[in-house]
């Protein structure tokens, strides 16, 4: 085993105990008691429509605010640890509703995702290359003949919010998260474009590996810069970056604008149109011979 191979494993089992770390230490003697647990200043899902919820618990007494529904409400910033909520019900003829609620600081799910995403990056740098000396990264967006591919690249920009947003919620909570549909879709979305843009490569011309460089995920089947290809990595970029930004403010899932999937719809659809026709002239450029 080689240094490089050593320094990873070091890192995957630090980043294990990390998460480990972060869904224990996190409850501070409160696992086991709670109903639910939530990061400081998020919401609670209440277990009936209520008119009022208010923490009667802990050194920070407080009224919670209701959403527009009274089906969750959202906790203060000063709460910490174990708090007991009380909770109104909509039907006066019913009895107040207690929920406890352990409250948990926002940066252990921050330690858990950077945690979750040092494990896939160990786990990608300590797989084995087809091709010797060739980097684990492009391993992971290459294609078969050795050149990056745009749609793998994708795949994986989309792929690192989600691990991040997954493992800081998961872990510390104890609990699969709930995702917006939009942020499925947009996921859906890249996959997609992954497996159509695979299928329409044009067949590998020599069977000689190609030098993988940072510019092939911008240069089109014609050895020139596709605009389609720019547009399309500048938007996956821009938005991985926003989606991990108003995750780390907010601590939720953030719901993904229609517009946006709109946007990220036509971009694709332009970046594998434009692939596929370049696709049909490289075929037809032997025959024309």
């Amino acid at each position: 085993m080689n240094l490089h191979k050593i320094v990873y494993s070091v890192l995957l089992v630090g980043a294990v105990g990390a998460l480990a770390y972060a869904a224990v230490a996190g409850q501070k003697g409160d696992l086991g008691w709670h109903d639910q647990r939530a990061f400081v200043g998020t919401s609670v899902r209440l277990p009936v429509p209520a008119s009022g919820a208010a923490i009667v618990t802990g050194k920070h007494p407080a009224a919670l605010t209701l959403d527009s529904t009274g089906e969750s409400a959202r906790l203060p910033q000063e709460a910490r640890g174990a708090v007991l909520v009380r909770v109104t019900p909509k039907d006066e003829q019913a009895k107040p509703v207690e929920l406890r609620v352990s409250v948990i600081d926002r940066e252990y799910g921050l330690y858990a995702g950077i945690a979750g995403l040092v494990v896939f990056f160990a786990l990608l740098f300590l797989a084995k290359s087809e091709e010797p000396g060739m980097k684990p990264l492009w391993m992971a967006i290459s294609e078969k003949d050795g050149s990056l591919s745009l749609g793998r690249a994708q795949l994986l920009l989309w792929f690192v919010p989600a691990v991040v947003i997954f493992c800081a919620l998961s872990v510390p909570l104890l609990e699969i998260p709930r995702i917006e549909g939009t942020l499925a879709v947009l996921f859906g979305l890249a996959g997609l474009t992954r497996v159509v843009g695979g299928a329409a490569n044009p067949p590998i011309k020599d069977e000689k590996p190609v030098e993988p460089e940072l510019g092939q995920l911008i240069t089109g089947w014609d050895e020139g810069v596709d605009v389609t290809r720019v547009q399309y990595l500048a938007i996956s970029v821009v938005g991985a970056i926003v989606l991990l930004a108003a995750f780390a403010s907010d601590m939720r899932a953030p719901p993904i604008p229609e517009g946006f999937l709109a946007l990220i719809g036509a971009s694709q659809a332009a970046y594998l149109g434009s692939k596929a026709v370049s696709t049909a002239v490289t075929a037809r450029a032997p025959q024309s011979q």
